[in-house]
């Protein structure tokens, strides 16, 4: 399973579009679609309800997939950020003389 896809769903689902998503990142809604579809075969569920016009729509499964992973992305963000400043920290002696 790719985490990655996890994460995408994520994103998808706030950006309330494929079409806004792909946009984001500069990437095909086509590209989104087969990553979500193939997130649903690994997982052996559906997620989203599809319309062609309408609003994305998750079912009971997207909804407890998006509850419990949307916090672990910011989670892993926070994270992620916390040790490129630490790599960032100036290192080493300082000696001041007077």
């Amino acid at each position: 399973m790719n985490y990655d896809d996890i994460f995408l769903f994520i994103r998808l689902i706030e950006a309330e579009t494929f079409s806004a998503l792909a946009r984001n990142l500069n990437t095909t809604q086509g590209t989104i679609s087969r990553r979500i579809k193939k997130l649903e075969e690994d997982l052996d569920v559906q997620l989203l309800t599809r319309s062609p016009r309408g609003p994305l729509e998750m079912t009971e499964e997207g909804e407890l997939l998006y509850a419990r992973f949307s916090k672990q992305e910011q989670q892993l963000d926070d994270a992620l950020e916390e040790l490129v400043k630490l790599q960032k920290s100036v290192k080493g002696v300082l000696r001041i003389s007077l």
